[in-house]
Formats: C-alpha cells, sequence, structure tokens
C-alpha cells in the first residue's frame, strides 16, 4: 500500500478537523436558537384565575439570556381567537404578567392557546423565537378541608382514562386531561400508549407536599409514563430528564426506590385483565407537570 506523505496526511486531517467543527458549530447554533418561553402558567387553571407568570428570553436550551441586547424587549402576550391580549417589557430576560393583565381570568371553561412574542429591539440582531402554549380552563378545583387530606372526583379522558388526584389538607387541585400534541409536550421513545391521545394536566397550589395520582388506564399490559414538568426531574434509566423544544423537560418516569424514593416516581403498575385496565399509581413533587401514558 503507497505511503501517503506527512504533509498531505496532517492538510487532509486538518480539513477533516474543520468540516466537523463547522457541522458542530452550525447544529450549536441551530439548537440554541433564542426563543421565547412561558414560565409558571398551568397548563390546567381554574376560570377566573388570578395567578402570575413570566415569559422568558432564553437561548432555546431553557437558560435566561439576562445580558443579550433581546432581554430587555417588549413582550405581547395574546389568548389566540379573543380580543384578551396584554403587554410588558422584559428587564434581564424576564417579562411579568398577571392573569388579568391579558385576560386569562377567564370565566368560560374551554381549551384556550396563549401565544407570546417580543418585539425588535433597536440596535439588537438578536431574532428571539415567538412561543405558544394551550390551556385548559376548568371548573373551579377541588380545595381539601384546612386538617384533611382529600381526593379530586374522577378526571375522565375521551380516550378511556380516568384518574385522581390525592393532596394534603388545604390545598386546591385544578386537573383535566387535555388533547395531546407535539407541541404540549414531546412523546417519550418506549412510552406505553395506553392512552395516547390524551395526557392529564394538573396544578396544586397550597402546598410543597407531594401528592398522590391515580390513572386507570385503557389495556391491560405494562405501563411507561412519559412526564413533562417545568422543574428537571430524574428520568427512567438515570440522568436529567432532557430539555424539551416545546417548554419544560421530558422523559420516562422512574420506578419509586422503596427506601428513598426520588420524586417524580412510579410506585406501582396493576394490569388486570378481568377488567382491562392498567393503574398506575405516581407519587408526584409539587409542581405543575402533565403526564401521558
Amino acid at each position: 500500500m503507497a505511503r501517503v506523505p506527512t504533509r498531505r496526511r496532517l492538510l487532509a486531517v486538518l480539513a477533516s478537523a474543520m468540516l466537523f467543527a463547522a457541522a458542530v458549530v452550525g447544529s450549536v447554533s441551530a439548537a440554541s436558537a433564542p426563543t421565547l418561553a412561558l414560565s409558571g402558567l398551568p397548563s390546567v387553571i381554574p376560570v377566573g384565575w388570578s395567578g402570575t407568570f413570566n415569559v422568558l428570553v432564553t437561548d432555546g436550551a431553557n437558560t435566561t439570556l439576562t445580558s443579550d441586547c433581546a432581554s430587555g424587549g417588549l413582550v405581547h402576550v395574546s389568548v389566540v381567537g379573543t380580543d384578551y391580549s396584554g403587554s410588558a417589557a422584559a428587564s434581564a430576560g424576564v417579562a411579568s404578567f398577571t392573569a388579568a393583565s391579558v385576560g386569562l381570568n377567564i370565566l368560560t371553561v374551554g381549551t384556550y392557546v396563549v401565544s407570546a412574542y417580543e418585539d425588535s429591539v433597536p440596535g439588537c440582531n438578536t431574532v428571539v423565537g415567538a412561543t405558544q402554549a394551550s390551556i385548559q380552563v376548568v371548573a373551579a378545583g377541588t380545595t381539601c378541608p384546612p386538617a384533611q387530606a382529600c381526593t379530586t372526583p374522577p378526571i375522565q379522558s375521551p380516550g378511556g382514562s380516568v384518574a385522581t388526584i390525592t393532596a394534603g389538607p388545604g390545598v386546591t387541585i385544578t386537573a383535566a386531561f387535555v388533547r395531546w400534541d407535539p407541541s404540549l409536550f414531546t412523546a417519550c421513545a418506549g412510552e406505553s400508549n395506553h392512552d395516547p391521545n390524551y395526557a392529564l394536566a394538573f396544578n396544586v397550589t397550597g402546598s410543597s407536599l407531594p401528592k398522590l395520582i391515580k390513572d386507570v388506564l385503557p389495556g391491560a399490559g405494562p405501563a411507561r409514563m412519559c412526564w413533562n414538568s417545568a422543574t428537571d426531574f430524574i428520568q427512567r434509566g438515570g440522568g436529567f430528564a432532557p430539555a424539551d423544544p416545546a417548554g419544560g423537560f421530558t422523559g420516562l418516569l422512574p420506578d419509586c426506590v422503596r427506601a428513598h424514593p426520588t420524586l417524580p416516581c412510579v410506585l406501582a403498575v396493576l394490569p388486570n385483565p378481568r377488567t382491562n385496565t392498567t393503574t398506575v399509581w405516581i407519587v408526584a413533587p409539587s409542581g405543575d407537570p402533565q403526564v401521558k401514558g
């Protein structure tokens, strides 16, 4: 075999390295295009909601841009298909809103889309992508008595699932099954797909204590639950769940470890061939997650 001269070999290696570096830089740039992200906006809210939420200017990977020239632009939020909208200037990459300021104190039950975009900042070449999220407005939630835990009435999915949520004293639980699509959160590889077109979205306020979710899925068999949350968590197989392009972090829930479980986790999966259902018990921390399986 003819020997390649050392100089030519070095030049060939250098050229390959430069092409590889260019490809890597290009992929990183594409993956980290700045975009807005909705933070603290529950996917399920009760009618007349009076909460607050933020719109963040991020690098596209859930990190807020605090010093970029685009981190102080004027942010606009609207409820698509309605006359409701509001604006606020971002400071250090954060624009804050109240429900009333953008018309999210809605009194009509239904599904709505919240959209956000930022005006161009004079002299700034950073282009920030818009964002949107689907929310479900439901009737007033379940409020537990001051000294007693309680459980919601059964929540029915059009796809056949039935769920209940148990939480501690004094909390308010709002929950609903919402139509799933990739704009809500990304599907998990390996999820069981008992009820693939709907996700259980819920919000528990008034306590930081864990809550217990019972989800009775159609079909008897294994169940691996796909979880999406604004707070990162340890996913099945180990390691933190990856950032989701649709918002938050998404991954399969791990099983609970008996001695010191890391929440959220699956406490039990109980298939029942007689009723052709599978009951999944999930222990979850405080927050505003979504789950499908």
